[in-house]
């Protein structure tokens, strides 16, 4: 042993050698000058398939080991290391070598000087051969860079299924808006009996289609988590005389009774989605007398459960059709499922309903529940949650009407911001027949310019030709004088939650989404019923 290893093996310890001879992992140990190699561990012929004596002979052959791509870089960095090891810096290097038989090995090597009587006298250090870690960490990489770019394609996906949604939502809402529309306007005219039952089977289908629209969107949006629910007052009992009204001609059209029963404590004023509320029932309603071919259908509501501010309401559609199989119970509510046989099939309808009913209630905080005997009918529950808004308004075994569509008239001036020719005169004729004065704008720039005109409240499209709606509203906003605030309200075929949430930050109160219903006017002009309630708000 050399006189300057042997100092160095001192200041190393007694068991040194003992520990690098039987270790696993390269123990080194070079000249001060960093020229010539003064130890070497038996591990280095193992990993490097070279012998020590060679890298004895000469030192620096262990650099030509390292592949060329790493080559450069390790020589830099033991340079800079020999400078600043005499102020104590730790090595710390990882790089690739080839051994003999052509194998590629990853190394990690840590270094540091040693000294004695404050001045360097050699390098130690310990090699590590990390090949297997590196294959591990390289297949984690792999996995990684795989599960990112199917995340990407996913996310690709879901916008692009996301952009063609708001499409088709807007093709076919624009033209449903015009058949029913159309239907409604017709219906206030003088027609015979034979011209209404006419009228009625096209604001019928008109319906059926919009049911079976709102469930493949909805259905659509279940699938990429899109699916928005709002938390607004709203009267369940206007809710629900309008929905039974509507269902009472498909119901009437198959000689079937359509009942509603209300106990006394179930609440008119609530806070909820009222949308999907109507959504679940008219699925549930739809369906009973869909099935239901002689008797009744009935919609049962009572009160589960109550408090000062909170309160559990359970709707129940019972009728007296075909009844499910106890088989079929169990999945009833999956997607795509019907009663009757894909080839037998007697019965209209996409499979959906009933589980968009389900994944509705469940993302309410609700449950189902379904009972049936086959041959004697079904029960269909829903126990849906909601806040109180206040005052209990009793209603025993019927519902209250909603008011008249001339309650609603005050002669206020309104503006409709809207370019599609018939959706302008849709919307105007159905605004006017509630009494409503009504200006009609085709563009965003003739919008700014008439609303130098006092109005009290205005309907804005959103895909208007020179500047979309969002932007004419927020320019409306900023033209506004103190102290007045015009209700403006989204008339739109765009149905997608930020779609909505857009409205909003444009500085909106209220969306509506197409088709538009006389009734769903009428509601909206109650709403913002007092012009000093607007001037005060904002």
């Amino acid at each position: 042993m050399s006189t300057v290893l042997k100092r160095i093996v001192d200041q190393l310890g007694p068991y040194f050698y003992q520990l690098a001879e039987k270790s696993q992992d390269v123990f080194w140990i070079k000249s001060a000058d960093f020229q010539q190699q003064l130890y070497v561990s038996p591990s280095y012929e193992r990993i490097w398939g070279r012998s020590c004596q060679s890298l004895y002979r000469r030192s620096a052959d262990w650099l030509n080991t390292v592949i060329l791509e790493d080559r450069d870089r390790v020589r830099q960095k033991l340079m800079e290391w020999q400078v600043n090891a005499r102020v104590d810096e730790t090595l710390e290097l990882r790089y690739r070598i080839l051994d003999q038989t052509g194998v590629i090995h990853w190394i990690e090597t840590w270094g540091f000087s040693i000294h004695e009587n404050e001045q360097c006298i050699g390098y130690a250090g310990i090699a590590y051969d990390i090949t297997q870690i590196m294959k591990e960490a390289d297949v984690e990489n792999q996995l990684r860079e795989q599960w990112r770019e199917a995340k990407d394609h996913a996310e690709k996906a879901n916008r692009a299924k996301s952009d063609f949604l708001a499409m088709m939502s807007h093709e076919l809402r624009t033209p449903l808006n015009a058949i029913l529309g159309m239907a409604q306007i017709l219906k206030t005219s003088s027609l015979t009996e034979e011209q209404r039952d006419q009228l009625d089977v096209i604001a019928q289908s008109g319906q059926h289609l919009l049911i079976l629209l709102n469930d493949l969107l909805d259905f659509a949006k279940l699938e990429v988590g899109q699916l928005s629910f709002t938390d607004e007052p709203f009267q369940l009992d206007i809710l629900v005389s309008s929905l039974v009204r509507d269902m009472s001609l498909e119901a009437h059209n198959k000689g079937i009774e359509l009942i509603l029963h209300q106990t006394h404590d179930v609440p008119d004023r609530l806070i909820g989605d009222a949308k999907r509320v109507r959504q679940i029932l008219a699925n549930l309603l739809s369906n009973a007398i869909k099935f239901t071919e002689k008797g009744h259908v009935q919609l049962k509501i009572h009160c589960l459960q109550k408090n000062l501010k909170d309160i559990s309401l359970c709707f129940t559609v019972e009728d007296t059709g075909i009844g499910i199989e106890q088989a079929k119970l169990d999945t009833i509510f999956s997607r795509f499922q019907h009663r009757d046989s894909v080839y037998q099939r007697k019965h209209e309808g996409m499979g959906l309903g009933l589980s968009i009913v389900k994944e509705l209630v469940e993302k309410m905080q609700g449950s189902t529940v379904v009972s049936s005997e086959l041959g004697m009918g079904s029960q269909f529950s829903c126990i849906i949650p909601f806040r109180l808004q206040g005052v209990i308004s009793p209603v025993v075994g019927s519902f209250s009407e909603p008011p008249s569509m001339q309650s609603a008239s005050n002669e206020r001036e309104v503006l409709v911001v809207e370019d599609n020719l018939i959706n302008q005169k849709i919307s105007k004729m159905l605004l006017e027949q509630l009494g409503c004065r009504v200006d009609v704008a085709s563009s965003s720039q003739e919008a700014l310019e008439k609303i130098k005109h006092t109005y009290e409240m205005i309907f804005m499209d959103i895909g208007l030709p020179d500047r979309d709606g969002f932007e004419t509203v927020e320019l409306i906003r900023q033209q506004e004088a103190p102290g007045w605030r015009v209700p403006i309200i989204a008339m739109t075929a765009h149905v997608l939650a930020q779609d909505r949430q857009r409205c909003f930050e444009a500085g909106m109160d209220e969306v509506m989404t197409k088709p538009i219903m006389q009734t769903d006017l009428m509601a909206v002009l109650q709403r913002w019923s007092s012009p000093i309630q607007q001037r005060q708000k904002g």
